[in-house]
């Protein structure tokens, strides 16, 4: 009579220690696959000599995330998980599977004199795809306007691409 009381007792205890040795992304439901809508913007590069881009491409990373983070049914990971990132050589699959993304935006900042060269990318990160790329050459007079339009851009490619029902509209683009 005993047997089946103790049997549960360990059961029970068994599950608690399982759990408690889970890994955040396994708890959380990632470890099974990649959650389906969501997307992770990475620190975009800063390829000029003047440091102080970096700045400028910290801004283009905050604006992008709140943008896309207003769409309707995307999932946008922190920024705090993207800037785990920084300055790390990590392929897009990686990112996939640490993070649980589906998508993943790149990009580099790049300025000679008054000349500014930003690029983005959106990358299906499990196949390590390009969905679409960009390059924008702006004179740098207003630096938040100039991100403002940057990120106007970017924000509505990827929203034309990611729209509910063109999941397999991109295998077949061009980028622009």
């Amino acid at each position: 009579m005993l047997g089946f009381p103790v049997a549960l007792l360990l059961a029970w205890s068994f599950e608690i220690v399982r759990d408690r040795g889970a890994t955040p992304s396994s708890a959380a439901g990632l470890a099974t696959g990649v959650q389906p809508r969501s997307i992770v913007v990475l620190p975009f590069a800063n390829m000029s000599d003047d440091a102080a881009q970096k700045h400028f491409a910290d801004g283009i990373v905050e604006d992008l995330t709140t943008r896309l983070q207003a769409l309707p049914g995307l999932k946008v990971m922190s920024r705090q998980s993207a800037s785990a990132y920084q300055g790390r050589q990590v392929d897009a699959r990686t990112i996939s599977r640490e993070l649980g993304c589906q998508y993943v935006v790149e990009g580099s900042v790049r300025k000679i004199g008054d000349r500014m060269r930003v690029t983005g990318q959106l990358i299906d990160a499990p196949k390590d795809e390009h969905i679409w790329a960009e390059r924008y050459d702006r004179r740098l007079e207003d630096a938040f306007a100039l991100q403002d339009e940057i990120c106007d851009q970017i924000v509505a490619a990827i929203e034309a691409r990611l729209a509910p029902g063109t999941a397999d509209a991109h295998a077949g683009s061009a980028p622009e």
